[in-house]
């Protein structure tokens, strides 16, 4: 037992590190390409700070089959690092080529019905199938539909949620401590508290108006929650989780997130936590 303690800890330390200096490479290269895009404050940063992780997830996949090889042998790390490095590329491809006219799936989906085949369908159609594979992987039966769409809301909701410095990160953090907390598979979050090494470095970034997360980062986020989600829980909790997310999605097709947590005090504060004020 302490000897997994070790290993953890040395696992995280040693992926801060990666992450801190692989951050300098990646903002370099992003800076040189003027990869950059007006941020709320109508200031042009860094964008897509988040293909960050992607490279993450390279050397995590090393990791797992190196030194975690008795749980990639029971198969969900490959639900893992399929559905984040998938849509990861799929937000990436959005960050690179994204329509900005349409938004929601109501903008996207009546573009297409016009004709149009817009970015965010692609992202929808391709992440959906991202995610039924997942699921077949991880459950049978009916299950497999319900986590599908889980993971792929997941992935969308965090992208609802990246409208302002470090607030899909923030939210990241807090659900993967609730999860933790609550979780059925504790063995699958404990072999992930690596993954909060770039998570970490990303928030600093966000937070200090550095470098904007981007698809990139948010659909990967996502899709990590969406994985631990379906591992975690029974299916009477999913289908719980399932409908909130319908919920939030419904919601944002008429209104404006930002706007509901302005006018909440407590998450208006925690929206703010850390950021830095504008000059």
């Amino acid at each position: 037992m302490i000897n997994e303690i070790i290993k953890h800890n040395i696992a995280f330390i040693t992926f801060f590190a990666l992450s801190i200096g692989s951050s300098i490479v990646v903002l370099r290269v992003l800076d040189k390409a003027n990869f950059k895009e007006e941020n709320f404050q109508k200031d042009r940063i860094i964008t897509s700070s988040g293909v960050l992780f992607l490279f993450f997830l390279l050397f995590y996949a090393l990791y797992l089959f190196f030194f975690e090889n008795n749980l990639v042998l029971k198969g969900w790390p490959y639900s893992l690092l399929i559905v984040s490095f998938g849509v990861g590329l799929l937000g990436f491809y959005d960050d690179l080529f994204g329509d900005s006219e349409e938004g929601g799936f109501a903008g996207h989906f009546g573009a297409l019905a016009k004709g149009k085949v817009t970015t965010g369908v692609i992202k929808a159609v391709f992440g959906f199938a991202l995610a039924l594979y997942a699921a077949y992987l991880a459950s049978s039966g009916i299950e497999i539909i319900i986590n599908a769409l889980i993971i792929a809301l997941s992935v969308n909701f965090f992208n609802l949620l990246d409208l302002r410095p470090g607030r899909s990160l923030k939210t990241f953090i807090a659900a993967f401590a609730l999860i933790f907390i609550f979780s059925n598979l504790k063995t699958l979050l404990i072999v992930s508290i690596p993954i909060l090494a770039p998570v970490i470095v990303l928030l600093y970034l966000d937070l200090k108006l550095k470098a904007m997360l981007g698809d990139t980062g948010s659909n990967i986020l996502g899709g990590l929650i969406g994985i631990y989600v379906v591992y975690s829980f029974t299916l009477k909790v999913n289908l719980g989780i399932l409908l909130v997310l319908i919920i939030v999605h419904l919601y944002s097709e008429k209104r404006s997130i930002s706007s509901f947590v302005s006018k909440n005090s407590v998450l208006r504060w925690l929206d703010g936590l850390g950021l830095k004020k504008s000059s």
